[in-house]
């Protein structure tokens, strides 16, 4: 019994120092639970503050009441109080997602019951739209549960003093089990006790023709070009350099150069053609991608996006690691990219310093160029966002110029 403890013993500290001798086996072991951890942290930041315009055109008690209401809601809009051009302005460039007007004679409007509050909404994201137009309901409930004072330059009907619109029995609260207060068939007047001030008068810029299902394929599709097109350069580029394929080429009359165009070329092909047969499939679905408004501009973003990343995997291929090891950090890359592009919450929505990292990104791009090329009637931004992929594509393809030049040398 005492010989098989000190067997057991010996056996265990050896196990220990094999772990100590190979950290990689824990780094993978902690692996998918780190990115299970960086996912669930990426999805609830989409739950923050939403990018919105205020214009304020009236300048009345009432009308600054609300201001200050919208303006301490830092928990749901991050507001730009501006004017009416300069809204429209950021609306036409996405740096906000809606507009929310106080318009003129808002008070005198709201004294009587018929205040409007307006909302012009960029409702492009369903579920990002949604967010906006509960947090304005939620303000314009705020306001309407607040007693109206009268305003100097405001006249109530017949010269009266505006009442308070919430008469003492709308103020309690109603006990639990108690039934519900009674729907009325009619609209009351402020007179009557009218809680309802004013409402949102929604102006939507878009046309819902687009399923989500068919809005949310496009990063689909982008992380299917992605990891086709840099996870077989990586992987075979790597196991070139391990065989020593690489340096039988130095003894063949093929240009090292022309082997790289000809995988670059071969991993693109297969990561466009893959995400073509699924646009086919998804665009013969009763709910599917419908129409094609711009199919040159598809190909192009496609295009763009395979060869980036084919570019991208061949210079992590030329890495001194092992080829499973590049494989796996090639495939961690483009989780982190594809998270970063806003695969999975709106972009606008994130912290400021993360908004900066998403617009370095080139697949946030790959992202909105792909939709706007697949939904909308005039991409106008499509050049602007796909910026960040070429940038990488002329940055990968410096390098691995730099790359071949230098092995020409050090071979001679």
């Amino acid at each position: 019994m005492t010989s098989f403890l000190r067997q057991a013993a010996l056996l265990l500290r050896m196990e220990g120092v094999r772990y100590l001798r190979n950290p990689q086996i824990l780094l993978l072991a902690m692996l998918p639970p780190a990115s299970m951890a960086v996912l669930v942290w990426a999805l609830t930041l989409n739950v923050t503050q939403e990018p919105v315009a205020l214009v304020v055109e009236d300048q009345s008690p009432s009308g600054e009441r609300l201001l200050q209401i919208l303006v301490s809601d830092t928990d749901a809009y991050r507001l730009m109080v501006t004017d009416a051009v300069q809204a429209e302005a950021l609306l036409h460039a996405q740096r906000v997602a809606a507009i929310i007007t106080i318009p003129g004679g808002f008070a005198g409007a709201a004294a009587t019951g018929g205040g409007r509050v307006l909302l012009d909404l960029n409702n492009v994201d369903l579920d990002f739209s949604d967010d906006i137009r509960r947090s304005l309901d939620r303000s314009v409930g705020i306001f309407n549960g607040l007693p109206l004072e009268r305003d100097d330059d405001d006249d109530a009907p017949g010269g009266a003093p505006v009442p308070s619109p919430i008469p003492e029995a709308r103020k309690q609260v109603p006990r639990a089990g108690a039934d519900p207060l009674p729907i009325p068939t009619s609209t009351p007047s402020v007179a009557d006790g009218n809680p309802y001030l004013l409402e949102v008068e929604e102006h939507d810029r878009r046309q819902t023709d687009v399923s989500f299902l068919a809005y949310e394929l496009v990063p689909v599709i982008i992380s299917l070009v992605l990891n086709m097109a840099m996870i077989g350069t990586t992987v075979f580029g790597a196991r070139d350099a391990a065989t020593g394929v690489q340096r039988a080429w130095r003894t063949t009359p093929v240009a090292p150069l022309a082997a790289v165009i000809a995988r670059i070329v071969m991993s693109s092909a297969i990561a466009i053609s893959a995400a073509g047969v699924v646009i086919l499939c998804c665009w013969m679905l009763p709910r599917g991608l419908g129409s094609i408004p711009h199919p040159a501009l598809l190909v192009a973003t496609l295009s763009l996006a395979a060869i980036s990343a084919a570019v991208l995997g061949t210079l992590i291929g030329h890495l001194p690691f092992a080829p499973r090891a590049l494989g796996l950090g090639a495939m961690v890359l483009s989780t982190i990219l594809f998270l970063l592009g806003g695969a999975f919450c709106t972009v606008a929505m994130l912290p400021a310093w993360l908004r900066v990292l998403c617009a370095l990104d080139p697949m946030h791009g790959a992202i909105d160029g792909l939709r706007q090329a697949l939904f909308y009637p005039q991409p106008s931004g499509w050049a602007d966002a796909l910026l960040p992929l070429e940038a990488l594509l002329v940055l990968g393809l410096a390098g691995l110029g730099l790359r071949t030049l230098w092995r020409v040398r050090r071979s001679r």
